[in-house]
């Protein structure tokens, strides 16, 4: 049986990076509660599952460092090793390392542990050695160290067919002892099919190996649940066997092992009253369907694409359905319409993400960054289940990163600070995701100091961004708005965190980019809290079509408030600027067509208006003309027109015309 185990390099990778993650999770977890040893032994056993996917793959050093983990580990739940602060330092700097080595498996590159290894074995008191030639066997630990098993399961024995006897004897007459070598793996076993494999490899380096059952191909594709059975010739004791097999698996993956050679097993086989009924092999036809299916990210970008292409083709058999105004070919039209419509549907729920996969990595990060600032910080997660399309998800991260060392540096204060002014010593930072409607709203709140509208003036004003006179004509809202501005920062020195006034507008522009919004509030004395407002997807969406001269634009209808339709002395002019009074607020105009120099096609006397909003403003776009709603499918605009104010993508209709799409927060 051939596998190439570099076959198996992406499930590794991948399951290495969950493994990671519940480590890093549940190391701050048990910080929390250093008396948690259902939370020790689920460390435990990750680290062991993680140590042993590694040795199965011939990564000696990963493997290495997690079976010193695991030693750590052991130790803290036989309650020989307190849980520190400074062991979780330890414990979480050698995830770090398992973390660089694994990307550098991924990358091609070795990565130097040794620093891992040296604080590993202080704590435990051994020799700093190098990781031993036999790591990558999985070297089973001391027996003091290993958890007590369960006593294996009972397996169904695999019958003896009468050609496995033929074969037999013909292997004894050439002077070689054949052996049936029973096999249960234990059920926490990972990636059961490499091992099994690797089992068989090191059989075959001691004899023929003329038959397993199952076969191969079944054992490639795991087809098979705990037993397997080889059938072995060799020349080589019975104690060589054992060695081959506990080379590859431990006490905690090989749950049992029976070594008999096969003149045994046909004299047992010739006593009926020993016989005991079993139940038939598993046929490849009774084995448990796959629930799910890994899919690789580019694959479904490329299929969004595809759909993206099929909806626009959608729109154009609609438009000649309708120009034809054929009955039969209407039908068809309309059924092609609702088949697209739920593929679409499909296809996206396929992208949807829950954005714990993004959450997750924060609490590490703030743990780490507030032990640095000496502040005592509880960070508090919510709705990690709420999904995000991947794309959207994908470029959230860096903005939360922002907020979050925003909110642990400027936000929180110092535990003495705190209790100074009766606040408790741990100061709680929560990221909270929630459902409202077509958007999915993040917030990121503290309960710190706050932020004093007089100081973002003032520090406004000092850095050049407004000048005095400015400063005097903002409200409330537009005072809070400043800290988006390029440059802006309140700190007066530059530290490791901060001072340098990037930060707060990446977020906003990256927000904005995406077809977000990004909303502050803030008390003194009580606490800031950002909103960011996320579109659900990024490639499909729903938008109102306007005529501005003789062109054709879009609107993103998730922007668009109502539309109006105006005669012209319904319009007041205020300090230059155009406005009508809409339920008793005064609502600004822009003519688009003037905005967007779009050549005069003649004017009606009704004025239609898209009254639209954007963080929390509104204002009316006066258009010529409404074309109606419409599904488009969005297109950025390449390296050279990327920025262009005014536009945020642009679209192709069912009739191959190219339609901007409008970008509301620049126009507002």
């Amino acid at each position: 049986m051939k596998i190439d185990i570099s076959e198996y390099l992406d499930i590794f990778l991948s399951e290495a990076g969950e493994h990671l993650d519940l480590l890093n999770k549940a190391l701050l977890e048990l910080e929390r509660d250093p008396g948690d040893m259902d939370r020790v032994n689920e460390i435990f056993r990750s680290a062991h599952t993680l140590k042993g996917m590694a040795a199965t793959m011939g990564y000696r050093d990963i493997s290495e460092l997690s079976h010193k983990l695991e030693n750590v580990l052991d130790r803290i739940r036989n309650r020989e090793m307190e849980v520190s602060g400074e062991l979780v330092d330890t414990l979480l700097f050698c995830v770090d390392h398992l973390e660089s080595m694994i990307d550098g498996v991924a990358k091609g590159t070795e990565v130097d542990a040794g620093e891992a290894f040296q604080k590993l074995n202080a704590i435990l008191g051994t020799p700093a050695e190098p990781p031993r030639e036999d790591a990558g066997e999985d070297v089973p630990p001391t027996p003091e160290r290993e958890p007590e098993e369960e006593a294996p399961p009972e397996s169904a024995e695999v019958p003896l067919e009468p050609e496995d006897l033929e074969i037999a004897e013909k292997k004894a007459a050439e002077g070689l002892t054949p052996y049936r070598i029973d096999v249960t793996l234990s059920p926490e076993t990972a990636m059961k099919s490499i091992r099994a494999f690797m089992i068989i490899k090191n059989l075959e380096a001691l004899g023929e190996v003329y038959k397993t059952v199952p076969d191969g191909e079944a054992i490639e594709e795991e087809d098979f649940d705990l037993d397997f059975t080889v059938f072995l010739a060799t020349r080589e004791a019975e104690e060589k066997l054992a060695e081959a097999v506990a080379g590859i698996g431990r006490v905690s993956d090989v749950a049992g092992v029976r070594y008999r050679p096969l003149a045994r097993v046909e004299r047992e086989a010739e006593k009926p009253e020993e016989k005991k009924p079993r139940p038939p092999p598993k046929r490849r036809d009774q084995v448990k369907s796959i629930q799910t299916v890994r899919v690789a990210i580019d694959r479904l970008d490329n299929l969004m694409n595809l759909v993206g292409e099929l909806v626009i083709t959608k729109g154009r058999l609609k438009q000649i359905g309708a120009e034809l105004q054929d009955e039969v070919l209407s039908e068809t039209v309309d059924s092609i319409d609702r088949l697209t419509t739920e593929l679409q549907d499909g296809v996206m729920m396929m992208r949807m993400v829950e954005v714990g996969q993004i959450f997750d990595r924060f609490p590490r990060m703030v743990r780490d960054l507030a032990r640095e600032e000496g502040k005592e910080v509880r960070l508090e997660i919510e709705g990690r289940e709420i999904e995000l399309d991947r794309t959207v998800l994908d470029e959230i991260g860096d903005p939360l990163v922002h907020l979050l060392r925003n909110a642990v540096d400027h936000g929180l204060e110092t535990p003495q600070e705190r209790a100074g002014s009766g606040k408790p010593r741990e100061g709680t930072i929560r990221l909270t995701a929630r459902r409202e409607k077509n958007h999915v709203e993040v917030v990121v709140e503290d309960d710190g100091r706050g932020m004093d509208p007089g100081s973002i003036k003032e520090a406004a004003v000092r850095r050049g961004i407004i000048t005095e006179e400015e400063a005097a004509k903002l409200d409330h809202d537009e005072t809070m708005r400043l800290i988006f501005k390029p440059g802006f920062s309140t700190q007066k020195t530059v530290t490791g965190v901060s001072g340098r006034g990037v930060g707060m507008d990446v977020v906003n522009n990256k927000i904005t980019a995406l077809g977000g919004t990004v909303e502050v509030a803030s008390r003194p004395g009580r606490g800031t809290r950002f909103t960011l407002k996320l579109p659900l997807t990024l490639a499909i969406i729903q938008a109102l079509l306007v005529e501005v001269g003789r062109e054709t634009y879009a609107i993103p209808l998730n922007s668009v408030v109502e539309t109006l339709a105006l005669a012209p002395e319904e319009i007041q002019t205020v300090k230059g600027q155009e406005t009508y009074v809409l339920r008793g607020t005064v609502l600004p105009l822009v003519r688009l067509r003037e905005v967007l120099k779009v050549p005069d096609g003649g004017e009606s006397r009704t004025l239609m208006v898209v009254v639209v909003e954007w963080s929390g403003k509104q204002i009316g776009l006066v258009v010529d003309g409404l074309l109606g709603q419409d599904e488009i499918v969005i297109k950025t605009l390449g390296d050279f027109l990327t920025g262009l104010r005014g536009f945020a993508g642009a679209t192709i209709m069912g009739d191959g015309r190219v339609v901007l799409i409008l970008d509301i927060a620049t126009l507002i």
